[in-house]
């Protein structure tokens, strides 16, 4: 996919130099460099972050896209809605093998999956605990999940 090197030289000139501070109590304290995230009400960050995301799902979960379900003849391990990614396998070993594409890509494109946000659930074999792991952390093992709730 690629992105124009002017549009990547904006976003850098966009985001460069970037301070902030935090109020507390009505106080501020000292001001200090950003060094991730971008700048709250940012209208720019949403375009960006899904061309991101999207070359990031392309190059890892697109090239194990046998990982999954069949759904009408179409494979699907992933749904997508803004930062909210839901990755698809049929089994514990699979999952690993596409989390673990995922990342490494992620980590390629200078992303990070946040391993104590995420949750690992199984709707086959409730009865074991999962051990999903990412970074050589164990994702939280949830018995119930909710997508865009």
């Amino acid at each position: 996919m690629g992105v124009n090197g002017i549009v990547v030289s904006l976003m850098k000139r966009l985001y460069s130099g970037e301070e902030a501070a935090v109020r507390i109590e009505g106080e501020l304290t000292s001001w200090f460099p950003v060094q991730k995230g971008v700048r709250q009400g940012c209208r720019v960050w949403p375009i960006s972050f899904n061309f991101y995301s999207e070359e990031v799902m392309r190059e890892s979960a697109d090239e194990l896209a046998w990982i999954g379900v069949n759904i009408s003849g179409r494979w699907l391990n992933n749904l997508r809605f803004a930062d909210d990614i839901v990755l698809i396998a049929t089994s514990p070993e699979t999952l690993q093998r596409l989390l673990d594409e995922v990342d490494r890509v992620s980590t390629e494109f200078c992303l990070e999956i946040s391993a104590k946000k995420d949750k690992g659930y199984d709707s086959y074999n409730r009865k074991e605990t999962l051990n999903i792991t990412c970074r050589g952390a164990v994702l939280e093992h949830v018995d119930k999940f909710k997508y865009l709730t």
